[in-house]
This record gives structure tokens, sequence and C-alpha cells, in this order.
């Protein structure tokens, strides 16, 4: 019963035990990331922070017509994004045992800096501003994936619109709860982007480029609400739960085998197949040794007459 409860505690903290995973974080998360790209979409040159799939679209318009200045104004962000992603799984690996701070609250800290020095340059030095942004987009979206056990991205809208649909459209057809929730939960995470697009780009005529100070306000409460929990990798938790749950294994086994006067179940089925094997290969020879003496019997009695 022991083992059921640890194994149904590892399964609780698979759905839904860390903090990073919680429907506040992604609801802050996206609402910092509509943010950015309204600021840099309004503030930087027309330039999405996030939505590199627009970047990459522009960036081939402007080559073909042979505007290289235009079609690098558009490739850096897409090239510094790969570099951020590239970035946070180096920070996760390198982090996420060492047991003093959990490697995502140092991709927050992070991206707060970069997005607070984005705030002082000047619109002479966007192409910086955006590469800036864009490596902060991309740590955020490698390093926060999940949501209740579901896949989610928080600095773009097409994977969650998507996955929005296909689980509405399966709680339409086979009438599962869960189908809703997890469908409701997209389009939180849908509507969350959309506020945050919106009131960062109509703040913009407000706070000029300081407005993107209002993600890193927003960062910071997501870094603090992690502090209230703390934050274990769930490869670790698993790993650790493992080993405890083989401990107790071995335990169990030990016991067996002592009580069983130092011999496990299986070497007694071993002992008992070996010494059946030896007396069927005793009959077989005894049956051999009788059918040689007869036979040798046999002859002498025809070679005497």
């Amino acid at each position: 019963m022991k083992r059921k409860g640890k194994e149904g505690m590892l399964m609780n903290r698979k759905h839904g035990y860390q903090m990073s995973d919680s429907l506040i974080i992604m609801i802050l998360l996206n609402l910092s990331g509509g943010t950015q790209d309204a600021c840099s979409y309004f503030l930087r040159d027309h330039v999405f922070a996030n939505a590199q799939t627009g970047n990459i679209v522009l960036m081939g318009c402007y080559l073909i017509s042979e505007d290289l200045r235009d079609s690098i104004r558009y490739f850096l962000p897409v090239f510094c994004f790969a570099l951020g992603v590239l970035t946070a799984c180096f920070i996760r690996s390198k982090c996420r045992h060492t047991g003093k701070i959990h490697w995502r609250h140092l991709v927050l800290v992070m991206e707060i800096l970069l997005l607070f020095v984005v705030g002082f340059l000047p619109p002479q030095v966007n192409w910086l501003a955006n590469a800036l942004t864009s490596f902060a987009c991309a740590m955020q979206v490698q390093s926060f994936r999940t949501v209740s056990g579901s896949a989610y991205a928080s600095t773009m809208c097409i994977g969650n619109l998507r996955s929005g649909m296909d689980h509405l459209y399966r709680f339409i057809t086979g009438k599962k709860k869960e189908e809703g929730k997890t469908a409701a939960i997209y389009l939180t995470a849908i509507t969350s982007f959309a506020i945050g697009a919106a009131c960062g780009g109509h703040l913009t005529t407000y706070f000029s480029y300081r407005t993107i100070w209002i993600s890193c306000g927003i960062l910071i409460l997501c870094f603090l609400l992690m502090l209230i929990e703390e934050e274990e990798d769930l490869e670790v938790l698993e790993k650790k739960e493992r080993k405890e749950l083989q401990a107790e294994k071995n335990l169990v086994k030990k016991r067996t085998r002592r009580a069983s006067g130092g011999k496990t179940s299986d070497e007694r089925n071993r002992k008992r197949i070996s010494a059946k094997n030896f007396q069927r290969i005793s009959t077989e020879i005894f049956k051999t040794r009788r059918t040689t003496v007869q036979t040798a019997a046999l002859l002498i009695f025809i070679s005497y007459f």
C-alpha cells in the first residue's frame, strides 16, 4: 500500500505540482508575451519579437526584392530567437541538478534584465532592441511549455489556437469534461495574450520605449509567485522517487529471502528443476546401460551356439 501511495504522489507531481505549470503563471506569461510583441511592432520598425513566422515571411519578401538591409533587419530577430532557445536548453542542462536555484528562476532573471535594458535603447539601435527582445522571448517560450500537463506557448498563438480547437471538437463530439477544460485553458492563453498586446500597444502612446518595463513587472510577479512553492525539476523528482521505490523493493526482497532461509523462491525453483533433470538423466543412463548388457549377453549366447 505504501508503494502505491508513493507512485500516486509521483503522478500528482507530474500533473500540476510545479508552480510554473499553474494557470496563473500561464496567464501572466501570455500577458507579458503580448506586451513584448506590441512594443517591438509599434516602436521598433514593425518587427515581431515573438512571431518569427512573420519575420521570415517579410525577410523573404525583402530578399527577393534585393533589399538586403531590410532583409537583415528581419533575419536578426530570427537568429537571436534560435540562440535564445539554445541558451535556455544550456541553462536547464547545467543548473537543474545544482539544488541552489531552479533553472527557470535563472531564465526569468535573465529575461527581466534584458527587457529592462531594451527600455533604455534609443530608436537608432532598434535592431539591437529587437534582437534582445527576441532572445528573451525565446528563453521564455522554451522554459515554460506546459500548463496543467498540456503543452502551450506563452509568446505566440497559432499552436494554442490549433490545440484549443482540437480539444473543443473532442469535447463537443465526445462530451468529455476534461477535453472541455483543456480547450478552455488554451482559449484563456489566447485571450490573455491578446489583452497583453492590446494594453501594450495602447500604453506605448504614454510611455513610449519604457512600455516594455510593464513586461518586466509581470515577469517579476511570476518570479515571486514561483518562490512561494519550492520548484524542483520533474526529472529530478522522478529520479528520487524511483530510487525510494527501488530501495523499498530491495528491502522487501531481502526480508523474503531471510524468511525462506536465505533462499528466494527463484533459487528454490532452480534447485527443484535441477533435481528433476538429474533424476531424468540418471534414468536414461540406467536404461542405456541395461540395454547394453542385454545386447552383450545376446551376442555371447549366439556365439556359443
